[in-house]
């Protein structure tokens, strides 16, 4: 999801890009119906097999956007001095996430503190409490979480690349799948607290060099392949979604299960998600036109989440809650895409007014030191 530099740009990824961003759309516009399921007193309760189909087949988006990040990252020489890649994972990266951290914390705390102002509650107080702790352990927002254990994959890069250095290429081959295997032990055994915490950061680095590791082995484009992957990886995730219908249909909520069934690290959805990748690897696109909408993929993430949330109520109430999810999620994606796609660009067109000349970007990279 992050940008990268135009030269290490390929439509292939772009594709996949814009296709990920679509699907983590999907599965949070699904989950509103999903979560109905085990919550007798949730008025979104109909037509469960719909709803699991959409959530459970987007399941690859977190894995890919991760192996996106190896396959580019580590793939571009220039990244492996630290003061180079930094420099640019401050602009692209960690100046975004700062800003919308703080927009979406605020928005959280903006019922509670007009409560507190208004009527002068003290016990209003506690309700703070939920956001601050969510804001420290990384989660301003729902959807945030991502940005900050990419930003723990970002600050080991440069320390993957010595270490690929010091090695010869078989031997970082192997010690690459091998570490990605101990990798998904780790998550699909693991919980996290903290989302920038090392022990999930270095979970999350293992797609990263399954992504350099795979785009590697397909330099060699084959369409037919390709599209024979992608279709293994849906019927992989077709299996994940028979599975997550008996558990919801017995009430067990995501939540409650011991190991998640959907979760990125699910032995199924981590085969289902290389499977996606490699597909999408293989595949021969030769079109730019895809390259302004890739780039823009990492705003629409920032946006979607508030726009869904923000929008969802408006929506059901204006096609009604009983109506039949097959229809209504597609509807609310794509609402949501477009309106985010609208805010990224005047984002863009905004930040561009206010760094002109990269006034406050020369100033940060001046004050940490790059």
């Amino acid at each position: 999801m992050m940008q990268t530099d135009n030269n290490s740009r390929k439509a292939n990824y772009d594709l996949l890009r814009i296709i990920c961003t679509i699907a983590v759309i999907v599965l949070h516009v699904s989950a509103t119906y999903k979560a109905a399921y085990t919550d007798d007193t949730d008025p979104y309760r109909y037509h469960i097999i719909a709803t699991l189909i959409f959530n459970t087949l987007s399941r690859f988006a977190v894995p890919c956007f991760m192996m996106l990040s190896g396959a580019l990252l580590l793939s571009n020489d220039k990244n492996r001095e630290p003061a180079h890649f930094y420099k640019k994972s401050l602009m692209n990266l960690g100046i975004p996430t700062f800003i919308f951290s703080w927009l979406y914390f605020m928005c959280r705390i903006a019922k509670p503190v007009a409560r507190i102002v208004l009527h002068k509650r003290g016990g209003e107080y506690s309700a703070l409490l939920p956001s601050i702790r969510a804001f420290i352990v990384g989660a301003p927002y729902y959807h945030m979480w991502y940005l900050y254990t990419l930003m723990g994959v970002y600050l080991l890069i440069p320390l993957i690349f010595k270490i690929k250095d010091d090695m010869d290429e078989k031997s970082y081959t192997v010690c690459s799948w091998l570490y990605f295997l101990i990798a998904v032990v780790s998550g699909v055994t693991s919980s996290f607290e903290l989302n920038w915490s090392i022990s999930k950061v270095v979970c999350y680095i293992g797609f990263v060099l399954a992504g350099y590791q795979i785009k590697r082995i397909t330099e060699k484009k084959n369409n037919v392949k390709g599209i024979l992957c992608i279709i293994l990886s849906f019927v992989l995730l077709l299996i994940v979604t028979y599975i997550q219908y008996g558990h919801t249909i017995k009430m067990i909520a995501e939540a409650d299960e011991k190991y998640s069934i959907v979760g990125e690290f699910n032995p199924i959805v981590v085969f289902a998600s290389l499977f996606m990748f490699a597909g999408f690897s293989l595949l021969h696109i030769e079109t730019h036109k895809m390259e302004r909408l890739a780039k823009d993929t990492f705003l629409i993430y920032l946006f979607h989440a508030g726009i869904w949330q923000t929008g969802a109520g408006w929506l059901f109430g204006f096609v009604n809650t009983k109506t039949d999810p097959l229809y209504t999620i597609p509807l609310g994606v794509i609402a949501v895409f477009f309106v985010s796609w609208a805010l990224s660009r005047l984002y863009g067109k905004i930040w561009a007014l206010i760094n002109r000349n990269d006034r406050i970007y020369d100033k940060l990279c001046k004050f940490f030191g790059f």
